[in-house]
């Protein structure tokens, strides 16, 4: 079995392991402090329009899924992520789930994002051998190690804890949180002390918010007559913690008819100045009556309904108040794969955070080939992307305008994220708080944006020096294009 030491959290923190003013470089949330793109989830940054509409995006699934395949005797019905996937120096690395007899954490690591090699780690113990991928899986600290939640911590000082890492663990007893800190996300040691001031399901999932500097749990909870939801939690040193809203849910499913959409598990990662989660939906019954609900009441609920999963996405600026699409619960961004994929039974878990790779976004899911009633299903590891900041664009078919909010310009140019089609074109100028044109700034002087990209510098012609911190509005007009996002100067 796994020799893995044991000290008390407390003790690691009192020696400077808080979390740090200097946040690690996220080119997922942008600096701590900005600037950051401007989204079009919602209204945020569009004061007024004409002409165009809302399109939420799905992700694209990858043509070569699944992406990570059972390949090892102990990875028992197949790899599945509820986890944790990123970049780290030049490599990628996934730290994902298996269910052979007891649950077990196993480590991959990847040059492309594509394909996956499992190390022989020579840690834990499987059937008399420990030439396997298998960290965290001693039996007795860590015997349903779920939702490894990694973040490294590039501000400590000491390089044995470099990494953190939390789960839920029903070692010894019932479940509870631990965390286990580590110099290389392979090595762990296990802390003896329970984090304090929260509690969740057999699904919680951790991050590292830079805004605010701290680290943020979801935690899956019951809400009555809406079944699982996810409520937050955090805490500046990952050792205590306060729930957000009182420890009410704050992201709960949508009753449509007689079928329930239960929030399983929502990942959440800081991206561009808010907080991008998906919320994982369930397709199953609920009893119809207050918590707590037993075991047997929860079977008899799901009697007759789907029991699959899909990947939603929401959006917050405050981890309390969340948006999702129009429609959601029939929108997924990551639908279930059609009749014999390996993802058709459900979609059921996300890594935390998407990759960066190029000009996209990159998720890894957990697929099935069977729902979650089935007792025989099989899982695997897929790979969907999406283009840098492509969850949803304004688009005009024909013609169509919007005005954004006066923005402080320091420098003529504005960066768009677009996509023209042929016989289109992206225009902008700048407007006075009068929204009139300022000279020099008309769209009649602006170079007209007829390509695809996700970081194209407008400009205009023979553009004048603008006055010391101009209050500026923009108004961007559209022909047969479609405006995911843009940035001022």
């Amino acid at each position: 079995m796994c020799s893995l030491p044991l000290l008390p959290l407390s003790l690691l923190l009192a020696l400077g392991l808080a979390l740090s003013a200097r946040a690690d470089d996220d080119n997922l949330a942008g600096a701590p402090s900005g600037p950051w793109r401007r989204l079009f989830l919602d209204d945020a940054h569009v004061a007024r329009q004409s002409g165009l509409q809302r399109v939420f995006h799905p992700a694209r699934k990858h043509p070569g899924n699944p992406i990570v395949r059972k390949t090892e005797p102990w990875e028992g019905f197949g790899p599945y992520v509820h986890g944790t996937v990123f970049r780290d120096g030049e490599r990628l690395r996934m730290w994902y789930f298996i269910y052979s007899g007891r649950y077990m954490t196993a480590y991959a690591e990847s040059s492309d994002g594509l394909t996956w090699v499992k190390p022989k780690l020579g840690l834990c113990e499987f059937k008399g051998s420990k030439d396997n991928n298998l960290i965290l899986a001693d039996e007795k600290v860590t015997a349903l190690a779920l939702n490894l939640s990694v973040v490294k911590r590039p501000w400590v000082s000491d390089p044995a804890c470099r990494y953190i890492a939390f789960f839920n663990s029903l070692a010894p007893g019932p479940l509870r949180q631990a965390s286990a800190l580590s110099p290389d996300g392979i090595h762990w040691t296990i802390s003896q002390d329970a984090l304090k001031g929260f509690s969740s399901g057999d699904e919680m999932r951790v991050f590292c918010d830079p805004y605010e500097r701290r680290y943020v749990a979801t935690c899956k909870c019951d809400k009555a007559r809406r079944g699982r939801a996810v409520r937050v939690a955090t805490s500046a040193d990952g050792l205590t913690w306060q729930k957000l809203n009182a420890g009410e849910p704050v992201v709960y499913s949508l009753e449509t008819g007689k079928q329930a959409h239960q929030i399983y598990n929502m990942a959440v990662f800081p991206y561009q100045g808010r907080y991008v989660g998906l919320p994982n939906t369930y397709h199953a019954g609920w009893p119809d009556h207050d918590p707590p609900v037993k075991d047997g009441e929860l079977a008899e609920g799901e009697k007759d309904t789907p029991t699959t999963g899909e990947i939603e996405i929401a959006w917050s600026r405050d981890l309390t108040t969340w948006q999702r699409p129009p429609g959601a619960g029939q929108c997924p961004f990551i639908p279930l794969g059609p009749s014999g994929a390996f993802d058709c039974g459900m979609v059921m878990g996300v890594a935390n955070a998407p990759v960066v790779m190029g000009d996209e976004l990159w998720f890894y899911y957990g697929g099935w080939d069977g729902p979650h009633r089935s007792t025989t299903r099989n899982a695997a590891i897929g790979l969907a992307t999406l283009r840098l900041d492509g969850f949803a664009s304004l688009a005009a078919d024909a013609e169509g305008w919007l005005i954004t909010p006066p923005e402080s310009f320091t420098q003529p140019g504005v960066t768009i994220n677009a996509k023209v089609h042929p016989g289109g074109q992206i225009v902008a100028e700048l407007l006075d708080e009068d929204e009139r044109p300022v000279p020099g700034f008309d769209r009649s002087q602006c170079q007209p944006f007829t390509g695809d990209s996700v970081r194209h510098q407008l400009t205009w012609r023979d553009a004048q020096r603008l006055p010391p911190d101009a209050r500026l509005k923009l108004r961007f007009s559209l022909r047969k294009a479609e405006l995911y996002s843009y940035m001022p100067p």
